[in-house]
């Protein structure tokens, strides 16, 4: 029983931790110290880039219709 306590424990330390360094990650980020390195901005294929967007929404369609049949079928008549 003890080890389940210990691994608690040591997940918790684990978890304060993460949320210790997302903290300053954030702090640094606002009072700009964060080491950030421009990139160079880079040239994008507008056609496919729209091409993707419509296939995306197509994707979600089909998504949202499936889910819709699946709610009907279940409901009674």
């Amino acid at each position: 029983m003890s080890i389940i306590y210990l691994s608690l424990f040591i997940i918790s330390i684990m978890a304060r931790r993460t949320a210790e360094d997302l903290r300053d990650l954030i702090k640094s980020v606002r009072d700009r110290s964060f080491p950030y390195e421009k990139r160079d901005s880079e040239k994008r294929n507008r056609s496919s880039y729209d091409d993707a967007q419509v296939n995306e929404i197509a994707d979600i369609l089909a998504t949202i219709k499936d889910v819709v049949d699946l709610a009907s079928s279940r409901m009674p008549e």
